[in-house]
């Protein structure tokens, strides 16, 4: 009986969260494309037979260990829309298996019994980690991983007097960290976190968290090793420039750090915008948690704190047990640790940028603000210590009222900091729009923030801090996953059915054009684009197979072919070289050139504008 209990729980803590994260996005039902999405789909789609070779200038590194997964999609399909939402429900699932991690570790590893309690944990936590279902990326298998990590790094702290057991957990974690190198280049966090942990861990407890003898010289080989794969595989699908740049790749996210940080030591006038990143985010995940983060960092604070003041007993007076507190332990540690190493790698990767958009004033819209709420790098570490939080106080929910006065204090000068020091630079400015926008009943409509947006967001912050305060101080537990829970579902419903722009309009007409003539006319298998950047890629999605050139000019020497822009222009010149146009919408017009070619449309039907219609469309 009690099996089939759990079998329904799994389900129930499964399907929850996919419902909330997808209600939004199928209620608004539309299509957003950014740059990153075709730099992270693009392995799939070549090694399912689409050439995008001709745009691959136009790509960003964002990795290949998820898109590998996605390869199916791309060969049972071309349409695009089945494409991205096939893709993004795949990401949902995934997303969705975090919360399965999160039920099994409450019950079997931290013995917890409470049902209600557990499956609203792991909803909220796995909630918390804020991968929106409105673009295509590689979050929700950087999340997982990390979900997978804990589980494993658990299994070492509970299985570390059985050598054969801690050997097999090493294999498996090194593996591991291997595999999320693939994923995301930033997961480089999670190595430099890890042999933190590694190091700590012997200091606090005289004795080796992984099988030194294997974990040492595995992890070097398989470090180098996965390092040359990336490379390798870089260079068969993206481009780098005549520097040897690309963004986003290991070396451009770690190689510029150094002289980074060099220049914010040297320069003054960064420091306040460096300090600013680090409040800023804290407050961002304060927000976001409705205020328990709070609690998490004394409880980090006090579990470091007894291993180096002697006469700390906080260890001894926890409950339940030593084996359950310690994984609880060094979960947190390792996660605190991978949340502070990525807050300082934004500090230093930021730092200059944000000085320069505070430099434009208070109330400048600027993105080089936007990294002072920038919470989607790290909410997913934030979401394991909450969980290994909700697990500690399940059982010592008495202990806060000696440390409230200290939380308090806490939060009182991070609130007030956030109003004075922070919220004047991005005031009018859409940075926070996606972070706070769905408490104030923001749209797109509005654009940017206001003033009102954050006193709003603040006193509602204030109320739920007071709510979560209160509970603890006598012990509920309930409440304040209820708070967090209800926030974080408002977030996703309201991003996903409000502020989700459509990008399609930039190539939704020509993709339905060409599905129409594709059956009826010999279409070229390449297409011009004198686009942007953004469109162009949009282009290669929608006709994902075709192959698509970006050219800098109009190639009016072409002999026979498509071109597509977004404007009118030299219309005289092109119709003398042997150019028509047909108008496909505002967005987008099609210059065809060939007899052949223009023959066959003229037989199906498709009407060239004249010259004198295409000069009052100007």
């Amino acid at each position: 009986m009690k099996n089939k209990v759990q079998k329904i729980d799994y389900v129930l803590v499964f399907f929850l969260p996919l419902i909330i994260r997808i209600f939004g996005f199928i209620w608004n039902g539309r299509l957003r494309l950014i740059a990153d999405e075709m730099g992270m789909l693009v392995p799939a789609a070549s090694l399912a037979g689409r050439n995008w070779t001709g745009i691959a200038q136009l790509y960003d590194y964002y990795g290949f260990g998820y898109a590998m997964l996605l390869i199916p999609i791309f060969l049972l399909t071309k349409n695009p829309y089945v494409i991205y939402w096939s893709v993004m429900v795949t990401g949902a699932v995934l997303l969705s298996f975090s919360a399965m991690i999160s039920y099994h570790i409450l019950t079997k590893y931290f013995g917890i019994e409470n049902r209600i309690y557990v499956i609203m944990v792991s909803t909220a936590c796995s909630m918390l980690a804020l991968t929106d279902m409105r673009y295509i990326n590689n979050e929700p298998m950087l999340v997982l991983s990390c979900w997978v990590l804990l589980w494993l790094i658990l299994l070492l702290v509970k299985h570390n007097n059985n050598n054969r057991q801690r050997i097999k957990y090493t294999i498996l974690v090194i593996l591991l960290l291997t595999y999320t190198l693939t994923v995301h280049s930033r997961l480089m966090v999670l190595w430099l976190a890890f042999a933190l942990l590694v190091v700590l861990y012997y200091i606090f407890y005289k004795k080796a968290l992984i099988s030194l003898k294997i974990g040492i010289p595995l992890g070097i080989c398989l470090f180098v090793a996965v390092l040359k794969v990336i490379s390798f595989v870089q260079t068969c699908f993206w481009v780098a420039d005549e520097n040897g740049y690309l963004h986003n790749s290991i070396g451009s996210t770690s190689g510029g750090m150094v002289s980074r940080l060099v220049n914010l030591l040297q320069s003054t006038k960064s420091w306040n915008a460096v300090f600013n990143i680090a409040m800023g985010n804290i407050y961002t995940s304060i927000f976001c948690t409705a205020g328990i983060i709070c609690f998490c960092g004394i409880l980090l604070y006090k579990f470091l704190k007894a291993h180096f003041v002697q006469q700390d007993s906080f260890l001894e007076k926890i409950k339940p047990n030593k084996s359950v507190n310690k994984m609880i332990e060094v979960g947190s540690i390792f996660y605190g640790i991978v949340f502070f190493i990525t807050l300082a790698g934004l500090m230093v990767h930021w730092g200059e940028l944000a000085a320069k958009g505070q430099a434009l004033g208070y109330g400048a819209n600027t993105s080089a603000t936007k990294i002072f709420v920038y919470i989607r790098y790290y909410s997913c570490y934030l979401s394991i210590v909450l969980l290994l939080f909700f697990a500690f106080v399940y059982y010592n929910r008495n202990l806060w009222q000696r440390y409230m006065a200290y939380i308090w204090l806490v939060f009182a000068f991070i609130h007030s900091y956030w109003f004075l020091g922070i919220v004047p630079y991005i005031q009018s400015s859409s940075v926070g729009l996606t972070v706070f926008g769905p408490y104030g009943g923001y749209t797109l409509n509005h654009g940017v923030t206001s003033i009102n947006l954050y006193l709003i967001c603040g006193a509602l912050l204030s109320v739920l801090f007071a709510g979560v305060s209160a509970c603890y101080k006598k012990g509920k537990i309930f409440a304040p996953i209820i708070f967090m829970l209800l926030m974080l579902v408002h977030r996703y419903w309201y991003l996903g059915a409000f502020l989700n722009e459509t990008n399609d309009h930039k190539a939704n007409a020509g993709y339905y054009f060409v599905e129409r003539m594709e059956t009826k006319v010999e279409l070229p298998s390449v297409f011009y684009l004198r686009l942007v950047k953004t469109n162009c890629l949009a282009y290669q999605f929608f006709l994902n197979d075709y192959a698509m050139v970006q050219t800098e000019d109009f190639p009016i020497e072409l002999e026979s072919g498509i071109v597509i822009t977004s404007v009118i222009k030299e219309q005289e010149q092109r119709y003398e070289a042997g150019f028509r146009c047909i108008y496909l919408d505002e967005n987008e017009y099609m210059w065809v050139k060939g007899e052949d070619l223009q023959q066959q449309m003229l037989e199906k039907g498709v009407l060239f504008l004249e010259i004198q219609d295409l000069k009052k469309t100007e």
